[in-house]
């Protein structure tokens, strides 16, 4: 029997097998850890956070403020469940900000999320093939803020929900704006650049106090 090959098992067991081994004199077990073990964890878990951080972090921004500007109610369109109602007037061609999410590949989102029916009526897929941003949790759920992460990384979405979410999390309040039953109802309008990851949304006519976006 070689000990070199035996594996690490529970430990009343492994202490047994050491026990026995130091009875017929063989050679003890080569259990040890290097001495640069906790500097390599340290550097690998250092490159694996800022990798997600990178890629995996959320987009978007707000220029609104929540409860001054806009807030979310239960919307008047049937069926929609909530949406977003001005508590202010805001002129046309404010820009309200940048629809919030992460960069997904199209087919990573096809493969993980695609039949996730919550996740796909908050997903907002750009023009070209160039991903889809997803603002929604690894379960497809819309959250008040966006966390960040992917579904093809493990720990991700874990590390940016306990971790990185002060840094980087991104209000989802614009995902609440829901597209009118009569075109002549629209106030708000959007500019998908063909160059970056940006959708902004702008209201396209004066909006009254009151009034659902």
């Amino acid at each position: 029997m070689n000990p070199s090959r035996l594996k690490i098992p529970h430990t009343n067991l492994l202490l047994s097998i050491i026990n026995l081994i130091n009875a017929v004199n063989l050679p003890p077990l080569p259990i040890t850890l290097s001495p640069n073990l906790p500097l390599q964890l340290t550097a690998s878990l250092a490159t694996y956070i800022t990798l997600i951080s990178i890629y995996d972090r959320p987009l978007g921004k707000l220029n609104v403020n929540e409860n001054i500007d806009v807030a979310v109610k239960n919307s008047k369109i049937p069926g929609a469940g909530l949406g977003l109602f001005a508590l202010r007037p805001i002129p046309v061609n404010t820009e309200l900000g940048e629809y919030p999410g992460v960069l997904v590949p199209t087919d990573t989102y096809r493969n993980t999320k695609l039949k996730n029916t919550n996740a796909v009526d908050y997903a907002w897929k750009l023009g070209g093939d160039r991903g889809v941003l997803d603002p929604t949790t690894s379960s497809g759920k819309i959250l008040p803020y966006c966390y960040g992460g992917s579904p093809s990384i493990p720990f991700s979405y874990t590390t940016f929900q306990y971790l990185l979410f002060p840094i980087f999390r991104k209000s989802t309040l614009l995902t609440r704006i829901n597209e009118p039953l009569v075109p002549e109802d629209m106030n708000v309008d959007v500019y998908e650049s063909q160059t970056k990851p940006k959708v902004k949304f702008y209201t396209c006519k004066d909006v009254a106090a009151g009034e659902e976006l």
